[in-house]
């Protein structure tokens, strides 16, 4: 399981957004993290870096570059084999007592 990460932005967070991804393609959207995929709300897994078009997966420990592709990134992230394995060992480790 990765360590917790000391650069991550929250949403209340008093960080300009602006500032941080001032000049690229694709700049953070937090409604980004409102899409459902593979079953899974992206903010469940994705947090904020603070630094200009980073993002992190809090499941794999990954740093994901969004500048390019937007959230196309996130979903493709989270879709990938990778990802899902990691979700799987996840929960067959930490699974709470009386879940199957």
């Amino acid at each position: 399981m990765s360590c917790v990460r000391a650069d991550i932005v929250t949403r209340s967070a008093s960080v300009d957004m602006r500032m941080i991804d001032k000049g690229i393609k694709n700049p953070w959207r937090w409604e980004w993290l409102e899409k459902k995929v593979e079953s899974i709300h992206l903010n469940e897994c994705i947090r904020k870096l603070n630094k200009c078009s980073a993002c992190y997966c809090v499941v794999c420990g990954k740093e994901l570059m969004y500048s390019s592709k937007g959230s196309i990134v996130l979903v493709r992230h989270v879709k990938s084999v990778k990802h899902g394995s990691f979700l799987k060992s996840r929960k067959d480790n930490f699974a709470l007592p009386g879940e199957l």
